[in-house]
């Protein structure tokens, strides 16, 4: 294997490239990667399927119906944020036909507290 044709340094210093997690440039790049074109895996950051590496800090976004973990996520997968999603706070239900929609009894329960806030 490729691999076993490359002698790496053992520091672990990993990078995230096409979603797979190298040991450090050394190997991604033995693995016939341009280590431009993978990103440096820090403690926050998951190498995904999609090929990002992406924090994992949960900030969750609506996109056509499907739910993403944070912006990042849904930038990879391809959605522009500002166009395509709306950031999933309480009572919004990701559904498909809707980038999202907030559930009538919590604007009902908003609306409760506006008017007793201006009682």
């Amino acid at each position: 294997s490729t691999m076993d044709s490359c002698t790496c340094y053992e520091i672990y210093q990993p990078h995230c490239c096409d979603g797979e997690e190298y040991g450090n440039d050394c190997y991604a790049e033995c693995a016939g990667f341009d280590i431009d074109d993978c990103v440096r895996k820090t403690d926050n950051v998951a190498c995904d399927e999609e090929g990002c590496a992406c924090y994992e800090i949960y900030a969750p976004y609506c996109c056509d119906g499907d739910e993403y973990g944070n912006d990042c996520k849904a930038e990879c997968a391809g959605y522009d944020l500002e166009e395509d999603c709306i950031a999933k706070t309480d009572g919004v239900v990701c559904d498909k036909g809707a980038a999202g929609r907030l559930n009538v009894a919590h604007i009902m329960f908003i609306v409760i507290n506006i008017l007793v806030l201006f009682a």
